[in-house]
């Protein structure tokens, strides 16, 4: 008498814990359940490299009780899978990814463009500190780590510093900006609306204007917004044609800040620090450019 084994385990107590080779090909038939301990482990698909092979084996026996016989059949099948190319390491329940500008280790901006722009890794994620000096005779100014911003009223200027290299960044009068303001390779242009400066640890600092009282077509740099994350400072009565004093704000209300600060014309900081870098085209903004700030 033949029969198809529907419960081959009534032929073997352990099958939880049968391992069958045949041809090379093996197959574990573990029940030993998975173990998480909080971890965000890959699926055991996951990461496959280069295809993989898959087996069949069959396990045939006859089983004598009572001086009857019976036949049992069973299948299986194995995949093995090769080695793993870029294998993802289990995280420990945390979100890893960063919500940001955009990835400027690749000179990107939100979009496809500016890829090897030579721009700033914005991956790091470091809370350096800032500090600002009292403003004295309508002048004062902010440390932001690897960057100092010097204000003055008298002239509606902002002075960006990287401490590092010491290359610098110079906005003044109606306005002018200066790229390498302190160097031989000094270039100059003109702006007339909002701008953002981008540096290497998601700080933006987004330049307003306002337009001179006699004349609309030209504007000074009046209000000075500066975010990371919650952090901020906003410096106000930049323009000498503002009556106001200067004065600067810190305050940790920086997400509402910037979302209510428009960015306008966006230039990232130069991965070797010197200058800033336009991300659309991957190069230094030239004077047309500066007239998107408009």
């Amino acid at each position: 008498m033949q029969a198809t084994l529907q419960n081959p385990s009534s032929f073997f107590p352990n099958l939880t814990q049968l391992t069958a080779q045949f041809g090379g090909a093996s197959s574990s038939l573990s029940r030993t359940p998975a173990v998480n301990n909080g971890r965000n482990a890959p699926s055991p698909m996951s990461n496959m490299a280069s295809g993989f092979s898959k087996s069949t084996f069959s396990v045939f026996g006859q089983n004598t009780a009572n001086g009857q016989s019976s036949t049992f059949f069973a299948q299986g099948i194995t995949i093995n899978r090769g080695s793993a190319a870029n294998a993802m390491q289990a995280s420990w329940g945390r979100n890893t990814s960063q919500a940001g500008y955009g990835d400027y280790s690749r000179g990107g901006n939100g979009t496809s463009q500016g890829r090897n722009c030579g721009c700033n890794d914005r991956s790091r994620t470091d809370q350096t500190q800032w500090s600002n000096t009292p403003v004295a005779n309508n002048k004062t100014s902010i440390d932001l780590g690897d960057y100092k911003l010097d204000f003055s009223k008298t002239n509606s200027s902002m002075l960006l510093t990287n401490k590092k290299t010491g290359d610098a960044t110079n906005i003044y009068g109606d306005p002018h900006i200066e790229q390498h303001a302190n160097g031989a390779n000094k270039t100059s242009a003109m702006f007339n609306g909002p701008m953002t400066f981008m540096l290497p640890d998601n700080t933006k600092v987004s330049v307003g204007t306002q337009a001179a009282k006699n004349n609309p077509s030209v504007s000074y740099a009046d209000q000075v917004t500066i975010t990371r994350g919650n952090q901020a400072y906003q410096v106000s009565g930049l323009s000498q044609q503002d009556s106001a004093a200067l004065s600067v704000q810190k305050s940790n209300n920086g997400r509402a800040l910037d979302a209510a600060t428009p960015d306008g014309y966006t230039i990232v900081a130069a991965r070797n620090g010197s200058g800033f870098i336009d991300p659309t085209t991957g190069k230094q903004p030239t004077a047309d450019d500066f007239k998107k700030a408009a």
